[in-house]
């Protein structure tokens, strides 16, 4: 159980890269997960782990840290990881972005320097 994750686990939803994100800051749990070939999609229809994903990075700058420091939210950096591994950008992904640049510029920003072809949406 490397980083906390069982490989089997799943959310309600049905999917286990949904469940590492919403963990938050999980970045090594999600890595693994796409390498043991997790799908980016859910077993049903519903929120995706790009979803989650992109709603935590509302909460990006907060705050709230772990004991060591790090975010406690999902980062930039887990979302590149979702998009590289072939998660495909939806509607709902496309509004949430939009979201980001004109509520969230500092995570917006973060954002496209993780991932620059979304700055397209």
């Amino acid at each position: 159980m490397p980083y906390g994750v069982p490989l089997d686990s799943k959310d309600y939803d049905g999917n286990a890269l949904s469940w590492a994100i919403r963990l938050g800051n999980n970045t090594e749990a999600i890595a693994l997960l796409l390498e043991n070939g997790v799908s980016t999609k859910p077993d049903f229809p519903g929120l995706d782990a790009l979803d989650y994903g992109l709603a935590e990075l509302d909460s990006y700058n907060s705050q709230m840290k772990r004991d060591d420091g790090s975010p406690y939210f999902s980062t930039p950096r887990d979302i590149a990881l979702l998009i590289n591994a072939g998660a495909s950008i939806e509607r709902s992904h496309i509004e949430k972005i939009q979201q980001l640049k004109t509520l969230n510029p500092d995570a917006y920003r973060a954002l496209i320097e993780a991932v620059p072809a979304l700055a397209a949406y």
